[in-house]
């Protein structure tokens, strides 16, 4: 009878320890979110997996969306109510016409690892990554166009009117264009020994930029 009742506390106890390291949080596998899009009470959060995280109570409550979501996606972006695009490692980029719900594989002209995607309208897109890509899309994302005009990987893309935009990367990196991203410049008397991560707009002409190790610089 002892050793039954030994059996049983110790089965017990094993299924309790068990029970415990048992997965039971269904975000437990992603180690990162990468980047968010807010639309009223609609929040859709891209990961390090292959999955995307959507809320459509503010937050309340979480679903997860792995359907032809690429492993680690950069960043997500959204031009227009409703429609969001997201890019990531080898040169992958998604989209969404359904607030994050479903999500279609779109043709980037690349296999370079994309760090951030923009637009200036819904059908002027632009994304940039690795090795100086820069991508274009007059179509709303259904084709692209590719240049990369220096050899360093860029980290953020931005424009401040339909003609207007930066791009920003390692090195100190500071590219503009004035012509609708047909041409990019580099930017003359920026002298800086960091890595550029995150562009802020404000007006036509005004500009932040922010460096990986705290740098501020602003013209």
């Amino acid at each position: 009878m002892m050793k039954n009742y030994l059996m049983f506390v110790l089965v017990s106890f094993n299924f309790l320890i068990n029970g415990q390291l048992t997965p039971i949080n269904p975000f437990e596998d992603i180690t990162a979110f990468t980047s968010v899009v807010v639309q009223g009470e609609t929040i859709v959060v891209s990961t390090d997996k292959n999955k995307i995280v959507r809320s459509t109570d503010a937050g309340l409550s979480w679903s997860l969306i792995s359907a032809n979501i690429p492993a680690g996606i950069n960043k997500i972006h959204s031009p227009a109510t409703g429609i969001i695009y997201g890019c990531g490692s080898g040169g992958k980029i998604i989209r969404s016409t359904d607030s994050g719900v479903s999500w279609s594989p779109v043709t980037s002209g690349t296999t370079t690892e994309l760090f951030d995607v923009s637009s200036v309208n819904s059908t002027l897109l632009f994304a940039c990554g690795a090795d100086g890509k820069i991508l274009k899309s007059t179509n709303a994302g259904a084709s692209w166009a590719v240049q990369a005009p220096v050899p360093f990987r860029l980290n953020a893309i931005k424009f401040s009117s339909p003609q207007t935009g930066w791009a920003i990367g390692d090195y100190g990196v500071v590219l503009k264009t004035t012509d609708a991203g047909n041409t990019w410049n580099r930017v003359s008397g920026v002298s800086a020994d960091c890595n550029f991560a995150v562009i802020a707009l404000f007006g036509l002409d005004g500009i932040y930029i922010f460096g990986k190790e705290g740098q501020l610089f602003a013209s």
